[in-house]
């Protein structure tokens, strides 16, 4: 879609996530903004057979500020889509899955409890052998599991590349259609394929151009 490659992709459930996030002891999030959301699916019911809302939802709160979440509580915090105001919109709920990522990644790599790494090692045993080989996640774990003041590797970093959208950015390169076209779904689509395309290779090579 966008003429991008892609060498390699790492695919990771969250029932995956939540058990890491619990292996390395919790993470800190920084909450930005305090929310309440009073829809929030219960784990373990069975919307097959379970029609009541009290039984299918509970009430889910988040304070602002530092707090650390063990695995359930992040992923609660990430997935909700039901809190009243901005925070109920998709596009916080995109920057709150980007905070835990963040978060998790920073644990990792400052995490060198032994007993922990153990832990991590063995769960790759049980679920990702078959998918990736040792060298190859030796390679993408590294940076993550020694401290830069013990070898010069460089830190990690994530970046945010906002889309802009029209019309409210004339230029804009996606839009949101309107929802009767796709079975009452909210979504963003793209105006035209070719400016998406030269608009991430553009990005892409500003990027690479303050890189070097």
């Amino acid at each position: 879609m966008t003429t991008v490659t892609i060498d390699y992709s790492f695919v990771i459930t969250i029932d995956d996530l939540e058990k890491i996030i619990d292996i390395v002891g919790g993470i800190e999030i920084d909450v930005p903004t305090a929310f309440t959301d009073k829809l929030f699916p219960r784990q373990g019911v069975d919307i097959a057979t379970v029609h009541d809302p009290a039984l299918l939802y509970e009430t889910i709160e988040f304070h602002s500020g530092p707090q650390l979440m063990d695995g359930q509580r992040a992923l609660q915090y990430m997935r909700s889509r039901h809190a009243e105001g901005d925070e109920g919109t998709d596009i916080a709920r995109s920057n709150r899955q980007q905070l835990v990522l963040n978060s998790l990644l920073k644990k990792l790599q400052s995490e060198l409890n032994p007993e922990v790494l153990g832990k991590l090692y063995r769960f790759y045993l049980d679920h990702y052998e078959k998918k990736i080989t040792l060298t190859d996640l030796l390679d993408l774990a590294l940076p993550l599991l020694i401290k830069q003041d013990q070898i010069q590797i460089p830190d990690l970093k994530t970046e945010h590349l906002s889309l802009p959208i029209y019309p409210d950015d004339p230029q804009g390169i996606i839009f949101t259609p309107d929802t009767w076209k796709n079975g009452g779904q909210w979504i963003y689509q793209v105006r035209d394929q070719q400016n998406f395309q030269e608009y991430f290779q553009k990005a892409l090579l500003r990027k690479d151009t303050l890189d070097s």
